[in-house]
Formats: structure tokens, sequence, C-alpha cells
């Protein structure tokens, strides 16, 4: 169950003798099931303790929030997101990129500071599926735009959380 994977998490970093300082893996993996366990709130509450922990978000945390962000519908988030982790690369962002989403983007940053790793397929489609879901087609069609512009190669996974925020509200479940 989820609680017992916090738990679990917890007893990590305890005071005892066997104490294992969290890894990215650990609390991406912990993310990921917390989500999965309809409990994305709680996830997005981990990826903010991760972010002052001191533990590198990698790739794969990024991914794990970006996937709760979408259950939470926190679409500007999930944008912020893709956008911080765009700059902090300079993946062609600067000339033409990062500017495509100033009509919808929040403007924190996702709190990526200077730890941001690029982007990868799974994290704009993730960004994609957050703005769809929340019924934001034009963010997610610019952030579609974006992750070409930016040299990241479309697959399966990308146009198919493209082509689903292309539905109207009703047929997404709403």
């Amino acid at each position: 169950t989820a609680r017992a994977a916090v738990a679990l998490f917890r007893q990590m970093q305890g005071p005892s003798w066997h104490r294992v300082p969290p890894s990215a893996v650990s609390y991406a993996t912990l993310m990921y099931a917390l989500t999965k366990a309809g409990r994305p709130a709680e996830a997005l509450a981990l990826w903010d303790e991760l972010q002052s922990s001191g533990v590198r978000p990698t790739v794969r945390c990024h991914h794990a929030a970006l996937v709760a962000m979408a259950d939470e519908l926190q679409w500007r988030l999930a944008v912020d997101t893709v956008s911080a982790m765009l700059r902090k690369h300079g993946r062609r962002a600067r000339e033409s990129g990062v500017r495509a989403l100033d009509g919808v983007r929040g403007g924190g940053g996702g709190g990526m500071g200077a730890k941001a790793p690029a982007p990868d397929e799974a994290c704009f489609a993730a960004g994609i599926s957050a703005c769809g879901r929340a019924g934001q087609t034009r963010a997610a069609l610019n952030l579609f735009d974006e992750m070409k512009r930016s040299g990241v190669t479309p697959g399966a996974r990308a146009f198919c959380a493209a082509i689903s925020a292309c539905e109207p509200p009703r047929a997404r479940g709403k």
C-alpha cells in the first residue's frame, strides 16, 4: 500500500544505525507509487521535499512529478517545470522555444533552479498530458511544438498525449 511505501521511505531516513539517505531513485519510486495509489497531492509534496533535500533530481524524478501534476490538473506547474528544464539546458529555447509558452506559463519555473536535467520525450508527454487533462488544448499543443523545436523527437507517447489533448472535455471523462 502507499501507506507502507511512505513508512519505508521515512524509515530509510530514521535515526537508527541503518540510516540510508534517500536518493533520487527512492524519491521517484515513491512519487510514482503515491500517484498510482490516487494520492498525487502527496507525491507533489514529496517533490517539494526533494527539491530542498540536497538530492539532485533526475529526469525520472521530474517525470514522476509531472505525472502527479497531470493527475492533479496542475497544468501551469507542469508547463513551468518543463520550461525550467529547457532553460537550464538551452535546447534552442532561447531562440524560439520557451517564448511559445509565455502566454500560458505562470512564471515560477517549477522550483527547479540549477538542478533541472534536460527534458526527455516522457517528460514532455507528461506535461502535454497535464495540459490536456486540464482542458488546456492550446498549452498542450504549444508544449508539443516546443518539444520538436528543442530537438526532442516525439514518440508514440507524446503524439498520443497531444491527440488526447485535442479531445473535447466530455470525451476525456470530465
